[in-house]
């Protein structure tokens, strides 16, 4: 970290949670937290809060002037136990703030205790419970897993958290089920249909809009899961496709650069036929792998159907 403006941050951040009792506990996670440095000028502090009285913190914003001087409020996910909230200051820093109750904590760490000495006891606690808290805590793994240090400890908390972490470790895409995988293979493929349909109507912006990204996000999958399964899953992949250029093979990054087109209804044509090439040549050598072969694709029929369909469209066009 280099940048005066999140040393500053950092040192509001801790004397607010050092002067508000009801904060327990502030933790610092992302590039701000690593020794990689990775984080530069431009890099927002992602900071867990957490508090005993989570409701007044939900409403309003007005936490926020207590740090520094804010410009700029954006409400993310909310959930019961946790939520997020990101704010940016009148010098062009952006603070991605979670809050979680200290209810939670206690008692996923209860939880994690249980686990280590009677797992089968966990079991027995209504299902919805068992849920509400799981997205807690995985929602914290998550966000620490490349490396997090606390600003601001009450009552021990760093052990209890640190407890948690050890015993529900945040699950990586190298671990996701092959139900989930076939989900994105076939949701990928109804949405290149879908969009060679509106393509074929001319309606761009929805075409772009609806079903492009869609595709990209399932193609990003299945590139994680690929890449891991033949370097290791230890491979650290990101989050979003961030710094895809180092970790995917050449070939991939190459197919990436075809794939993003311009607000045209020919290059629309040409990245969607870019995209469903590079995703069936990612799912073709994935299947060649033992692991991965009960998998099954419809791009074969699709591909014919959107094929078909764009060479009607350019002979009515003519």
């Amino acid at each position: 970290m280099n940048d005066h403006r999140q040393k500053h941050i950092l040192e509001c951040l801790e004397k607010w949670g050092n002067n508000n009792a009801d904060i327990r506990a502030i933790v610092i996670a992302g590039s701000i937290a690593r020794n990689d440095n990775t984080a530069d000028f431009y890099s927002d502090v992602d900071a867990i809060v957490i508090v005993k009285k989570i409701k007044k913190y939900k409403e309003t914003f007005r936490w926020a002037e207590a740090i520094e001087k804010p410009i700029s409020f954006y409400y993310g996910i909310t959930g019961n136990l946790f939520f997020v909230r990101r704010v940016y200051f009148d010098d062009g820093l952006g603070l991605d703030i979670n809050f979680v109750s200290e209810k939670a904590i206690r008692f996923a760490y209860g939880l994690a205790v249980l686990k280590q000495r009677a797992g089968w006891l966990l079991k027995l606690l209504p299902g919805f419970l068992l849920t509400m808290f799981n997205q807690a805590i995985y929602f914290y793994t998550d966000y620490v897993c490349r490396g997090k240090r606390f600003l601001v400890d009450r009552a021990g908390l760093s052990r209890k958290l640190n407890k948690i972490e050890q015993i529900f470790p945040f699950k990586a895409d190298n671990e996701i089920s092959l139900g989930r995988l076939q989900n994105a293979i076939d949701e990928f493929w109804q949405n290149a249909w879908r969009m060679a349909i509106k393509l074929y109507r001319n309606e761009l912006f929805i075409a772009k809009y609806e079903c492009d990204h869609a595709m990209v996000s399932n193609l990003l999958l299945l590139i994680t899961v690929y890449t891991k399964f033949k370097n290791g899953k230890n491979l650290e992949t990101w989050n979003k496709g961030k710094n895809i250029e180092k970790w995917a093979p050449p070939f991939i990054v190459e197919g990436i650069r075809q794939i993003y087109s311009r607000y045209d209804g020919g290059d629309t044509w040409r990245g969607l036929m870019a995209t469903m090439n590079l995703f069936d040549k990612v799912y073709n050598l994935l299947i060649q792998e033992e692991d991965f072969q009960s998998l099954k694709s419809p791009g074969e029929t699709i591909n014919k159907w959107v094929n078909d369909l764009k060479c009607k469209h350019e002979v009515e066009v003519i």
